[in-house]
């Protein structure tokens, strides 16, 4: 906008005296920037076709062309990395407040691991079978990522515990390679990665366990002065707007990004304990154990 209402005041001035000399247009360019940005961008846009750049490796050439660009370049380069950062946060929240993968480029850090396929009758993870890791997607995708987040009807209970074991344990790992190593910190990255499949645990634990602990969450919804497993409708809304400030943000803002995920970390930290010690009775099957 700020540029369209630039070209319309220099056509207004060439309406005005249509003898005016290039010059006086080299000279508006350069009062406003634009002689040192048009040409910056074009060599970046020429740069990233070249080398057909995406995801991180777009990120971090902007990160370092802002870094050392001149004044007058470097803002629009920043506002340009601003927009590219606001897919990140979308990706960010829909994986880190629903559990849901929003990549249909497979440019963001958390991606579906490839180490093999589950074999949900024996419980083993299969190299090379085609089939069962079509099973095994089509499962995630259909059981998992659907609303209303119903996991009772996902197969018998211990075909879902080896399932779900699978998905925390290998389902869903960390891209390094998608990943802006260079000013995106590795232990941000992976505290993104468990939020999400600690966000999926909770949904899948506060729905699927089996009829007595659905019965008990049943219960808990009904208690208001009980805390559901799984995030608030305000948590949710919270947090989205929380997102939603950082991708209006005029710059990158590494701190107020870890500010919120580690809010998120805590509230989802919390309701994991709780589901381990309290729904689970995780102490009450060491006990048995020893």
């Amino acid at each position: 906008d700020e540029y369209k209402d630039f070209i319309v005041e220099v056509e207004q001035e060439l309406r005005e005296d249509p003898y005016l000399p290039v010059s006086h247009f080299h000279s508006r360019l350069y009062q406003r920037g634009y002689f040192i940005l048009l040409p910056e961008l074009a060599s970046v846009a020429s740069f990233v076709a070249a080398r057909r750049l995406s995801g991180a490796a777009l990120l971090e050439m902007l990160h370092d062309r802002s870094s050392v660009s001149p004044p007058a370049a470097a803002e629009g380069l920043h506002r340009l990395a601003t927009h590219c950062h606001g897919v990140l946060f979308e990706m960010c929240a829909s994986w880190m407040v629903y559990g849901r993968l929003a990549d249909p480029y497979g440019e963001f850090f958390v991606g579906r691991g490839k180490g093999g396929s589950f074999d949900p009758v024996s419980g083993d993870v299969v190299q090379g079978d085609k089939r069962t890791q079509d099973d095994w997607i089509s499962w995630a995708s259909q059981a998992w990522d659907d609303a209303p987040w119903d996991y009772r009807e996902a197969g018998g209970t211990l075909q879902r515990s080896r399932e779900e074991e699978y998905e925390w344990n290998n389902a869903f790992v960390l891209r390094l390679d998608a990943l802006p190593l260079t000013y995106f910190p590795t232990a941000l990255a992976q505290t993104v990665l468990f939020v999400g499949k600690a966000v999926r645990t909770l949904r899948r634990g506060a729905h699927g366990l089996d009829a007595d602990a659905y019965q008990q969450g049943k219960a808990e919804e009904e208690d208001e002065a009980a805390e559901p497993l799984w995030l608030t409708e305000a948590e949710i809304e919270d947090f989205s707007e929380g997102f939603a400030r950082l991708r209006s943000a005029e710059r990158f803002h590494l701190l107020s990004l870890e500010a919120l995920v580690h809010r998120i970390h805590a509230a989802v930290a919390g309701r994991l304990w709780r589901l381990l010690m309290q729904r689970a009775r995780l102490m009450d099957h060491l006990k048995a154990v020893k």
